[in-house]
């Protein structure tokens, strides 16, 4: 028998509710604290573990050639989920947020530099700096994200 797979972190079935406590929608029982990763949520990446583990216990059997073949569908799952990650809005750094002159911000939201100086004073992302006037990044794309659609 081969070495179980290592695991950073073993996930466990969440405990059933007891006979006091009803349990909820999702599972857990009423009144108590929710993990950040919730039950519903758990119990897939459990199986998943689980099958991972089964298939490291069978991995051991193989012969050369077949190992070869397991190392490239295993690789062909990994580039799958990665792509799923991705393509379901994974979380990324967040980039710096930068401060802009007036030229700059008037190219990214498509205005003249004097509507954006007139209106300075009303556009929530403006920052001034003594007498400079500048505009925030991360403001610009909050101002545009919600004014879509409109």
């Amino acid at each position: 028998m081969t070495a179980p797979l290592p695991f950073r972190r073993r996930l466990a079935p969440p405990p059933p509710p007891s006979q006091d406590e009803p349990a909820t929608g999702d599972g857990a029982p009423a009144g108590r604290d929710r993990s950040l990763v919730s039950v519903a949520a758990r119990l897939p990446l459990y199986a998943f573990q689980e099958a991972l583990q089964t298939a490291g216990e069978v991995a051991g059997s193989l012969g050369a050639e077949a190992l070869a073949e397991a190392i490239g569908e295993t690789e062909r799952l990994k580039a799958g989920l990665w792509a799923r990650l991705y393509a379901e809005g994974a979380p990324r750094p967040q980039e710096e947020d930068r401060l802009l002159d007036v030229d700059e911000a008037s190219r990214r939201l498509s205005v003249s530099t004097d509507t954006l100086y007139r209106k300075a004073r009303e556009l929530p992302f403006t920052v001034k700096i003594g007498g400079n006037v500048r505009f925030s990044t991360h403001g610009i794309s909050r101002f545009i994200a919600t004014r879509q659609g409109r």
